[in-house]
């Protein structure tokens, strides 16, 4: 299955529009159950989730029919370590996170390009003996912008990349990058399908520092209603119909929720015809709205 599960929100509350908060373990348990007994068998989590590892870790560890699930975690932010120090610290958090997991890392990605960037050549080469134990798979980079992705693949290790793309953020998808990492076999992994909630509230629900979004919120509702879609329904199947995203994480807090993303997952694709004007007229965000690092609380 092409969608995945998000879990930062198991370890963390997160999102704009979470009204329920952080699950309980009981409901965290319930909604990995859910994913595993439904196909959804790639999750995406990190060191800095919280005990988002943890709780993975204990579901796997349980044997609750989790054989085939892969994991995509993130190495813990490496802006504060000095840069001398930086291999030996991604070789100690690799052993932290194959410790609180208790298996094999699919995909092991930098917490940002920056990390990575800092680090160099000489931190991937850190990661090789990982990978010859086969205790860690594809090692890749979590970017935000095109030109983090193409700085990265400077590095000839780099076989995944997860980058944000939505209806509202398609800047990763330059045919330059994606020819090259086509070329290389890199898969395309994204998140923020719903720009952390954002794109599922209502005007009024807008938080201060988002006013801005406002009319282009209220532009993508009333378009939405002209398609005959709810704006969750034309988030999730604007993404999901991309072929060029190998996979694509959606988190849940509740399993309710990972209900209603396998139904979205088995609805019929959206029309060229509505693809093509939620392209038009989405088609230049500014920055500060797409980007969640740049809103300013």
């Amino acid at each position: 299955m092409k969608m995945g599960l998000g879990t930062v929100q198991l370890g963390l509350e997160y999102g704009i529009a979470n009204k329920s908060g952080r699950p309980t373990g009981e409901q965290a348990m319930a909604i990995l159950q859910a994913a595993c007994d439904h196909g959804v068998t790639v999750w995406d989590t990190a060191a800095a989730y919280g005990s988002s590892e943890e709780l993975i870790g204990g579901f796997c560890a349980a044997g609750r029919g989790a054989d085939d699930v892969m994991i995509s975690t993130k190495i813990r932010p490496l802006h504060q370590t000095e840069p001398s120090l930086i291999p030996q610290t991604v070789s100690r958090e690799i052993t932290a996170s194959l410790h609180r997991l208790g298996r094999r890392l699919d995909f092991l990605l930098f917490h940002s390009a920056a990390d990575l960037l800092a680090g160099g050549q000489v931190t991937l080469e850190a990661i090789a003996p990982f990978q010859e134990q086969r205790l860690v798979g594809r090692v890749g980079v979590s970017v935000y912008s095109p030109e983090e992705i193409r700085a990265c693949l400077a590095f000839p290790q780099l076989g995944v990349i997860q980058a944000p793309y939505n209806v509202w953020d398609r800047r990763v998808l330059e045919p330059s990058l994606l020819a090259e990492m086509k070329s290389r076999d890199i898969l395309l992994h994204s998140r923020s399908v719903y720009l952390q909630g954002l794109l599922l509230l209502e005007s009024e629900a807008l938080p201060p520092y988002l006013s801005q979004a406002k009319p282009h919120l209220e532009a993508f509702r009333s378009l939405c209603g002209e398609l005959g879609l709810t704006p969750q329904q034309a988030a999730f199947l604007y993404v999901r119909d991309q072929p060029e995203i190998d996979t694509f994480f959606i988190g849940c807090e509740t399993t309710e929720q990972v209900k209603e993303n396998l139904h979205l997952y088995s609805q019929p694709p959206l029309s060229p015809a509505g693809r093509e004007r939620l392209e038009e007229a989405f088609g230049a965000m500014p920055e500060e709205l797409i980007n969640p690092s740049k809103w300013r609380k």
